[in-house]
């Protein structure tokens, strides 16, 4: 039996309304079409090479394995989720979504497929559909809350909900620190109005002169007034004509709202005028 949820996912995105992908995305690759069959050894090697791939962060070339497999068995599963996991690692959040979207067809009781499709959704910034599937995934079990966490911080920074969304990223932060994490909490201590902490938060990634930190500092500077400050954290990593087009962006910062502070800061959308 097809599952709603995902015919309605599948139909949104071909819709084209889940098209609020980060602006600096690529289109996602087709799932390709079955092909001849060469055998499940040649389909096993595949699937090691992706394994390997992630492992040495290599996202695009587990994608490209991921993809040979299924050209092979348009169905399989493991093949569907690691092409889900790929796409969101490289920035393509559409092709995630589709992939994860057609092993929740064929899987609709898989936790961590929920919990995959969950993290394509909020990067398509359909925050209300991805809570709800992290709420799925950890009532299906298999799923760690920690797992979802980072995810599910950011959607509830899109919804507005920044005490939920800081309580996330400082339990995910707890069990398995990253940078993005941190980042995604120092943005979040900011709209919540610490900017000192938030600062504080990014200090250790700006000592390790993380580019997306100062960025960060950045926004955080601007939504806090500081609009010299933000200016000249932009110049130490943009160019200065990329510096110079955030200017009119960080002027309207500190008059949004947070849920549209997070859309702007995280996805660069910011409300019509």
């Amino acid at each position: 039996m097809t599952n709603p949820a995902s015919t309605l996912l599948l139909a949104l995105l071909a819709s084209g309304t889940a098209a609020f992908a980060q602006s600096d995305q690529v289109s996602g690759p087709l799932i390709p079409p079955p092909q001849p069959t060469l055998g499940s050894t040649q389909v096993d090697e595949d699937l090691a090479a992706a394994v390997r791939a992630t492992r040495n962060s290599d996202p695009a070339e587990a994608l490209a394995r991921y993809l040979r497999v299924l050209a092979q068995e348009p169905n399989h599963l493991e093949a569907l989720t690691g092409a889900g996991k790929a796409a969101l690692d490289i920035g393509d959040a559409n092709a995630a979504a589709t992939f994860y979207a057609r092993a929740d067809e064929i899987a609709p009781n898989n936790a961590r497929v929920k919990a995959g499709l969950g993290a394509a959704m909020v990067q398509l910034m359909q925050s209300r559909i991805a809570l709800r599937l992290f709420d799925e995934a950890l009532d299906l079990g298999g799923v760690a809350v920690y797992e979802i966490a980072s995810d599910r911080g950011l959607a509830y920074d899109l919804r507005g909900d920044n005490r939920r969304a800081r309580a996330d990223y400082e339990l995910a932060l707890k069990v398995r620190p990253d940078a993005e994490t941190t980042r995604r909490l120092a943005v979040s201590e900011a709209i919540a109005g610490d900017s000192l902490t938030a600062l504080a938060t990014l200090d250790p990634l700006l000592r390790k002169q993380d580019k997306a930190a100062w960025r960060m500092r950045a926004f955080i500077l601007a939504m806090s007034g500081d609009l010299r400050g933000a200016d000249e954290a932009a110049r130490s990593v943009l160019t200065p004509a990329q510096a110079e087009a955030l200017k009119p962006f960080f002027s309207k910062l500190p008059k949004l709202r947070p849920a549209q502070q997070a859309a702007a800061i995280h996805f660069g959308q910011f409300p019509s005028e």
